[in-house]
């Protein structure tokens, strides 16, 4: 019996949880189906702004020497004077003496040509009067004789005369010869230099052609810019005077926060074509690049590694984008009636941040700056910058605080 009751309230708890079951199901609600509208993809623009100004390149280079000497000895001899600022670093002035040689064996030389050429003018003088009694003599015996021309020359003292006018003249030749070995016993900086390095000391012997220094001139130095070929009709060169050439600003960085700069100007483009990266060599003067002595002021040094700017043409009619809103296939996407529409542009030059547009865009359009990873023709997108700067610019409203 207890067992019947036990299966009886066990039946009834199934059937009282199916009602439960059945009510539920009967009275849940069906939720209502809405229809979606197209997905709009928030981003961020910037407007295309007008720009005008002149084009800048920019480049780097090393800094060469414009010109560069070695400084040999002429004539042999011992060198009794060197110049106090021949020495590695030093800074001669043009004329400046760079070594002196002995010079009593070449005094002697050059009087000893100067007694040689006295010599020589007299015996000239002797021939000279002894034409003329040749002469007076023949006058007497030019009917009685008939002899050659050689003869006739040789009775009137012709050859002996011109003789000693060679021998003059070679004696002239040697007294010069002697003067000018005995001028290149002092050696002089040819230009305002730097010395790079010597070796001559006081007290040693020199034959000719022992280098004595290296110098480089000290007035100007050359920067060698490598610069890819698209950037040359930017550029200005020299006339035919050797005058203009594109404007530059040289940097040469010595530490963090510390530069020497300085003005110069493009003076030529190098023939060939850098071994490496086949780009065009521009050759940069740098005026003055050591600085006044006297002054605290840096130098640019050689072998220097520096930065180049150089100023190119003024244009007008450019825009300036960010330089990140240009893809790597020199395409922009610009926001127009909510859509993305993708634009070839022409870059004239970059600077900074900034890239100068100067074909592909106008002023006033706005181009995407929000980094989208598949932009596509036509996507519909909301311009939250271009909404800000509306709400920015509309009139307050009345009453509102």
């Amino acid at each position: 019996m207890k067992h019947l009751f036990r299966a009886f309230v066990f039946l009834l708890l199934i059937a009282a949880g199916a009602g439960v079951f059945a009510w539920l199901v009967s009275s849940r609600q069906s939720p209502s189906r809405q229809e979606s509208g197209p997905v709009v993809i928030p981003v961020t623009t910037t407007e295309v702004v007008a720009a005008s100004g002149k084009a800048k390149v920019m480049a780097s280079g090393t800094v060469v020497p414009a010109r560069s000497v070695r400084i040999s000895a002429e004539v042999p001899g011992k060198v009794v004077a060197v110049g106090s600022r021949l020495k590695p670093g030093g800074r001669l002035r043009k004329g400046d003496l760079v070594v002196r040689l002995d010079v009593r064996d070449y005094d002697l030389a050059v009087t000893q040509s100067k007694a040689a050429v006295a010599q020589a003018q007299l015996q000239l003088e002797e021939e000279a009067g002894r034409k003329v009694v040749a002469e007076k003599e023949w006058s007497l015996l030019e009917s009685e004789v008939s002899p050659s021309q050689p003869g006739r020359r040789l009775a009137l003292r012709e050859a002996q005369l011109e003789m000693a006018t060679v021998a003059l003249e070679a004696a002239r030749s040697r007294m010069e010869q002697a003067q000018l070995s005995r001028q290149r016993t002092s050696v002089a900086a040819p230009f305002d230099a730097l010395v790079l390095d010597e070796s001559v000391e006081a007290g040693q012997y020199l034959q000719p052609g022992a280098v004595l220094a290296t110098l480089v001139a000290s007035e100007a130095f050359w920067v060698r810019v490598p610069l890819p070929m698209d950037r040359l009709p930017w550029i200005s060169r020299p006339g035919p005077d050797g005058k203009g050439g594109s404007p530059t600003r040289i940097v040469q960085k010595v530490s963090p926060g510390v530069t020497v700069e300085r003005q110069g100007r493009v003076v030529e483009l190098l023939a060939d074509l850098d071994e490496r990266g086949k780009m065009a060599r521009l050759v940069v003067e740098i005026p003055h690049p050591l600085g006044d002595e006297t002054s605290s002021e840096l130098p640019i040094l050689l072998g220097a590694y520096v930065d180049v700017e150089i100023e190119g043409p003024a244009l007008e009619g450019m825009v300036a984008i960010p330089k990140s809103a240009i893809d790597e296939t020199g395409h922009v996407w610009r926001v127009a009636a909510g859509k993305l529409e993708q634009a070839a542009v022409t870059v004239g030059w970059t600077e900074g941040l900034t890239a100068y547009v100067t074909a592909g865009l106008a002023p006033g359009e706005r181009v995407l700056t929000s980094r989208l990873s598949t932009p596509v023709e036509g996507l519909e997108v909301r311009d939250e910058s271009a909404q800000g700067a509306k709400a920015a610019a509309a009139p307050p409203v009345e009453g509102a605080k």
